[in-house]
Parts: structure tokens; C-alpha cells; sequence
């Protein structure tokens, strides 16, 4: 989980965020509510998250630009996330449309995410 990469998850524990989405398991809530709140995801609809769904590389760039600091409405085009990371140099020109994983996966191959339910 992002949150978890970004060194926030105590902080994201010890919050108490609110958001629109109906389908976020309780062990995800402050993960997503956090990213929710810090403007790193708005879900998938304006009441879905999507949490048993797969994401696709450009979702979960877009995910780490906004970490960043980018912004998805004037620096990149959510759908197309990959053709700024490449520029910045964060990828390598390996990632498009049709690339995904299922969002519980995203960080499982860092070696050291401190998330311990992966």
C-alpha cells in the first residue's frame, strides 16, 4: 500500500478519516481514508473505491506521481500516467495501458514496506 511506502503508516492508523466509499474493507479504512484525504486516490466511482479489483500500472503511477507532488489534472493525464514517469525517468518505458495488478499486490515486492498484512 502506498500509505505504508510513504512512511505514513502510524500516522494513517492513528487518524480518523471519512470517505465516500462503500467497499473498503476495516482493515483498509485508515489506508484509504488517509490517501483519500491527501488527495492520492478518489476511488473509482464517487462511492467505489475498488478494493477487490486489479489496478492497472497507469493507476498506480498516477498513485506515486501524486506522492510525488504532481498533479493529475494539469501535469499528467491520469490514463496515460506512465508517459510522465517515463520522462522523469521513474520508469523505464515498460508500462501502458495494458499492464495491471491487484491493488492488495502493489507493494509486495518491496523488500522492506512495513505493512504487515501482505
Amino acid at each position: 500500500m502506498l500509505v505504508c511506502l510513504l512512511g505514513k503508516d502510524s500516522e494513517a492508523k492513528a487518524g480518523t478519516f471519512e470517505t465516500p466509499f462503500t467497499d473498503v474493507p476495516a482493515w483498509a479504512e485508515p489506508y484509504v481514508g488517509y490517501a483519500y484525504e491527501n488527495k492520492l486516490t478518489s476511488g473509482i466511482s464517487a462511492t467505489t473505491f475498488g478494493s477487490s479489483a486489479t489496478v492497472t500500472s497507469s493507476q498506480y503511477i498516477t498513485f506515486i506521481l501524486r506522492a510525488l507532488g504532481y498533479d493529475s489534472s494539469s501535469d499528467f493525464s491520469w490514463d496515460k500516467a506512465w508517459e510522465l514517469s517515463d520522462k522523469i525517468g521513474l520508469t523505464n518505458g515498460r508500462y501502458s495501458e495494458k499492464n495491471s495488478i491487484h491493488k492488495r499486490r502493489c507493494c509486495t515486492h518491496i523488500k522492506k514496506c512495513p505493512c504487515h498484512y501482505l
